[in-house]
């Protein structure tokens, strides 16, 4: 899982402000993920503070994130809550990760993570009997 991340122009628009004067993108670090739930920290702006981010949010036609979130965030968010101490950005990340949807997601990541680790491990396995063969002899 990739820990630092960037959030440019180009993912966040100008949703989260700058990091400096001069346009710097924010950097962050990921703490905790539940399918596109994420936990991040800001590591190159002062003073620290977390978002608990929902990466792609309004990306689904059906409008399942709104109807997923209804009663805990506004019609008019952004899937991206901003918080200034790490208790209360942990305690949103796990009300928002018990979601059903967030559940679901988790489930199909950890199940695709385990099928590449597999398909891996049995690559390599094929190239271990392939070169110690006994037709292959060192």
């Amino acid at each position: 899982m990739k820990r630092i991340l960037t959030l440019d122009k180009g993912q966040s628009g100008e949703w989260y402000g700058q990091a400096s004067p001069e346009g710097e993108a924010l950097r962050c670090r990921r703490l905790k993920q539940c399918g596109r739930l994420e936990l991040l920290q800001i590591t190159n702006d002062a003073p620290p503070y977390w978002f608990v981010m929902i990466r792609n949010f309004n990306q689904s036609e059906t409008g399942s994130d709104r109807k997923a979130l209804k009663g805990l965030t506004t019609p008019w968010g952004n899937g991206v809550w901003r918080f200034q101490n790490i208790n209360a950005a942990r305690t949103k990340f796990e009300q928002l990760s018990q979601l059903p949807l967030f559940v679901a997601e988790e489930q199909k990541r950890q199940d695709t993570r385990a099928k590449r680790v597999l398909a891996g491990r049995e690559r390599i396995g094929m190239a271990r009997a392939a070169l110690f063969s006994s037709k292959n002899p060192m």
